[in-house]
């Protein structure tokens, strides 16, 4: 590539070696171009240094480049190739003009004249130069201000604020906001730069005074701004968060309401951008610091529901995400009609919410009973927790006919011990079994009854659970169930409990003289039998005597009407 062109006016170009910190660089100079090289003889900069005419001479005073031209004399920025000052002279310069450089000050000399050039102060350069919004050079002379650290860093940060909000005027959103992460400045400051992001009570909090009106940010312009600023939060975001887990850094609470602010512009720039992903993540994160009512009415009003309900969730507004469930159930099809959007809400609270769960499931249960009832059986630890005493009184309140799947659900699935709830399964089944006996009764008058467990339709069903289920289980009471029992029937039922109170003898009596079935007899001697138990190892010989001696029935408390005690069975 091709920087300095071959002049025409001068034979040999004009070289200058300058110290730049601890870098040796060298000034080349050919009619009105100026080029650095550095110790390869490799260009530093891409970009030639131009000069108005082609210079008689240069002369290096950090951070300037000093140039008498025929006309006057030029002072630039070196690094920034700016004209930072042109002076007239009185007469033309000739050739053989020369620099002297001695501390503070700079001569320019000839055969015939001398001028001397004296710097005004650093601190009055800069602020002209902050005023010419030259800020990388105002930035470049603050170094050389003799001051306290401190006292330097406070003057570097305002002219990089400075230089951050001409940037963002610019609409060079990018470099803006890098400048301000780097400068730690409040975010609500910068916040304040776009419109309608900071709630009114906020903005009248933004104390950082601004060198003039932010820009109207609209189209094209205020997305790609919002863009960059969300980038922006979420880098301060971070930080943030970080320094809130070591309490010895800050004011906890300030940076507390510092992401707040944070979070909460977040979710506007996110529906500004239209980036739904965003917003979902965002308000489904567990250390959201979301500022609830400010981020409820602008989820409201941009009619995101599916999102202000998971906002609730996470702030454990439960009430409001639920009441807002119901009011939407019976809306068009979407992510909030339906029973299932409540039904999953409920699953996954905890016990400690069993008011609420309890409160709500009502109008599901009774929607849609065979749905809502997964909302206390479905294989969730947080389910599986809950009182179950709460629920089951709850389900018979709401959905009687529930119960038994509820109890079966409890019982088989989770292996639920408590006496309790054996006892009202087993009586549940009896109460169903005889509400449904006398209509079988009626249609087999005259003929021989099935087999307990194998009579027709639901009857034989429910009998077959209640059988199985009083011989299956360990837990129920049998002493608080056999009186509820009757007498004259449901013999085999009666047979099982006896055999859990341990009155084996009045067990195999039914079995025998009752049922008169001697295989159901022997089966239970077969379940019975233990010889190491002293009650149950002469279960067999109880059998036999029963045989041969048939006990009295009535005594036993079996009520068999118009059919005499049993007579002897030897055969």
């Amino acid at each position: 590539m091709v920087i300095l062109s071959i002049g025409q006016n001068r034979i040999e170009p004009v070289l200058l070696p300058i110290t730049k910190g601890e870098k040796h660089e060298l000034l080349v100079l050919k009619d009105e171009k100026q080029i650095s090289l550095d110790k390869d003889a490799k260009p530093t900069q891409s970009i030639a240094l131009v000069w108005s005419d082609m210079p008689l001479c240069i002369e290096h005073v950090h951070p300037y480049i000093l140039g008498v031209l025929p006309k006057g004399i030029e002072v630039k920025a070196l690094e920034q190739k700016l004209q930072v000052q042109s002076i007239k002279m009185m007469d033309t310069m000739k050739d053989q003009v020369k620099f002297i450089v001695h501390d503070n000050m700079t001569l320019v000399a000839s055969h015939t004249q001398v001028y001397k050039l004296e710097p005004r102060g650093y601190d009055i350069q800069v602020g002209r130069l902050v005023q010419l919004k030259h800020f990388e050079l105002a930035l470049e002379i603050a170094e050389l201000i003799k001051e306290t650290e401190e006292d330097r860093k406070m003057r570097r940060i305002e002219i990089l604020r400075r230089y951050a909000f001409y940037l963002f005027t610019q609409h060079k959103f990018e470099q803006s906001l890098k400048i301000y992460l780097e400068i730690k400045e409040d975010p609500v400051n910068v916040i304040s730069l776009y419109p309608h992001l900071l709630p009114s009570e906020l903005r009248a909090t933004v104390t950082q005074p601004l060198p003039a009106a932010p820009p109207v940010l609209t189209g094209d312009d205020l997305k790609k701004g919002t863009e960059h600023l969300i980038s922006y939060l979420t880098q301060i975001r971070y930080q943030v968060q970080q320094d809130i887990q070591q309490p010895s850094v800050g004011n906890s609470d300030m940076m507390i309401a510092q992401v707040t602010t944070i979070d909460t512009t977040l979710l506007k720039c996110y529906i500004k951008t239209g980036n739904n992903t965003l917003i979902g993540s965002l308000v489904r994160l567990p250390d959201n610091h979301l500022h609830l009512t400010e981020s409820e009415r602008v989820l409201r009003n941009e009619e995101k529901f599916q999102e202000l309900v998971q906002l609730f969730r996470t702030k454990g507004k439960h009430s409001k995400a639920l009441e807002l469930l119901h009011q939407f159930h019976k809306g068009p099809t979407g992510p909030l009609s339906g029973v299932w959007p409540t039904i999953d809400y409920l699953q996954n609270l905890t016990k400690d919410h069993i008011d609420l769960i309890l409160k709500y499931s009502k109008w599901v249960l009774k929607l849609n009973p065979d749905e809502g009832i997964k909302i206390f059986t479905e294989e969730i630890g947080e389910v599986e927790n809950l009182p179950r005493g709460k629920i089951y009184d709850h389900i018979t309140a709401c959905a009687p006919q529930l119960t038994i799947p509820y109890l079966e659900h409890i019982i088989h699935r989770w292996s639920d011990k408590t006496p309790k709830f054996h006892n009202i399964l087993i009586l549940i089944y009896k109460k169903q079994v005889e509400d449904r006996l006398p209509k079988y009764l009626q249609m087999t008058k005259g003929r021989p009854r099935a087999k307990a467990g194998e009579e027709p339709d639901e009857l034989g069903l429910l009998r077959s659970k209640l059988l199985n289920f009083l011989q299956s289980s360990q837990y129920y009471e049998p002493e608080a169930l056999i009186s509820n029992f009757p007498p004259d029937d449901l013999f085999e039922e009666r047979a099982l409990l006896l055999g859990h109170l341990g009155q084996h003898d009045v067990a195999l009596a039914i079995y025998a003289h009752v049922l008169h079935d001697p295989k159901l007899a022997e089966d239970y001697c077969h379940r019975i039998y233990d010889p190491e138990n002293e009650e149950n190892k002469e279960v067999y010989l109880s059998l036999v005597k029963m045989y041969f001696h048939p006990p009295s029935l009535t005594k036993l408390g079996i009520r068999l009407p118009k059919r005499p005690d049993p007579e002897r069975n030897v055969e």
